[in-house]
């Protein structure tokens, strides 16, 4: 056996004994992880942040009601003409301010369920959509 052959079994044997010490997906375990996913759907996470030059940087994830998950990045720069209408809608008033919203689909639309707000950090709750 040369000394590469002997290299991956080792490599072989290692990986066996790390995957043996993963805990096991029980049947409760899986049940668990499927009714989480479910409450998931139809749900919405939103946060933004203004950066240290001003920017904002908008962060969205979703879990749509129909099981499709998708997110994306948006970003305002303080030259773009909708700048101050991003820094109004997440209440960013200087770099490091943080914003993050939760929302529901409920009867064919986005409802908000929690809302963090740096203008508003004593009451974390939000408006309704």
């Amino acid at each position: 056996m040369t000394a590469e052959k002997a290299n991956e079994k080792d490599r072989f044997t290692r990986l066996q004994e790390k995957l043996a010490m993963l805990p096991r997906c029980t049947p409760e375990e899986r049940e668990a992880f499927a009714a989480e996913r479910e409450a998931s759907k139809g749900t919405m996470n939103e946060s933004a942040m203004m950066l240290d030059n001003g920017e904002i940087a908008v962060k969205t994830w979703c879990h749509g009601h129909d099981g499709v998950i998708g997110d994306g990045w948006l970003q305002f720069l303080p030259t773009d003409d909708d700048y101050e209408k991003a820094k109004q809608e997440y209440g960013l008033n200087k770099p490091g301010d943080n914003y993050y919203v939760i929302k529901k689909w409920v009867d064919g639309e986005w409802v908000v369920q929690e809302e963090k707000r740096p203008d508003k950090p004593e009451t974390g709750k939000a408006k309704s959509a």
